[in-house]
């Protein structure tokens, strides 16, 4: 138990433990930063791929205005309503283009965001007469919503997303082969035979708002 006088301090360092897990938990680049522009914390994909020759507390002033400016802008969005979810796309980093997410976190009174950085190209719009592709890819996603159980559905938002199995297992408060054997269901029920296929087709779909408000609601329960 902590004493009286240092209950806030503790309060605040679960948080932040709490905080830490959350981004350790995806295997994309994830940090985040709390409503004074401070970075709380950060995963080790982050500092590899988005900051490896700046100081976290440089990074953003580093990067060309308007890409910062844009960044910024979208998380102050992210935090003056929490009941929503952000993304921009096409952000140019080091050389190399993301689609960043931000996924506002709500403890007590106090706000911070999660910002998510995916790889561009599985964002990239593919396609034919009609847009074929998305209407495809739309119809199947939401037939397995109706054909899978709540918990493959979970799985299925969460391994999109860059989530490990482990991650996964502790979020739902399932056994790791549950998760994987989740994901094999998924893979079958698609006709996929790599993550990367199934990828093309979850971002493809045009359904970014839904998919956002899903990992928003599980991460919401979780916290």
């Amino acid at each position: 138990m902590c004493p009286a006088d240092r209950s806030q301090f503790c309060t605040e360092r679960q948080i932040s433990l709490e905080e830490r897990v959350l981004v350790d938990m995806v295997s994309t680049p994830a940090c985040i930063r709390n409503s004074n522009g401070d970075f709380i914390t950060y995963n080790a994909k982050f500092y590899e791929e988005i900051i490896p020759l700046a100081d976290i507390k440089e990074w953003l002033y580093s990067l060309p205005v308007q890409v910062a400016t844009a960044l910024v802008r979208k998380e102050l969005d992210a935090m003056s309503l929490p009941s929503s979810i952000f993304k921009i796309k096409h952000v140019n980093i080091n050389g190399k283009f993301w689609c960043v997410q931000f996924l506002p976190l709500i403890n007590n009174d106090k706000v911070s965001v999660l910002w998510l950085f995916f790889n561009d190209y599985l964002n990239a719009e593919i396609t034919f007469s009609n847009n074929l592709y998305s209407k495809v890819s739309h119809e199947k996603i939401m037939a397995f919503k109706k054909w899978s159980t709540k918990t493959q559905w979970k799985v299925f938002i969460l391994h999109c997303h860059g989530f490990k199995h482990g991650s996964i297992s502790s979020l739902l408060s399932i056994k790791n082969g549950v998760s994987r054997n989740a994901v094999t269901e998924i893979n079958k029920f698609f006709g996929v035979n790599s993550k990367h296929q199934l990828l093309m087709l979850f971002h493809g779909s045009g359904m970014y708002d839904l998919f956002l408000k899903e990992l928003y609601g599980i991460l919401w329960g979780w916290k």
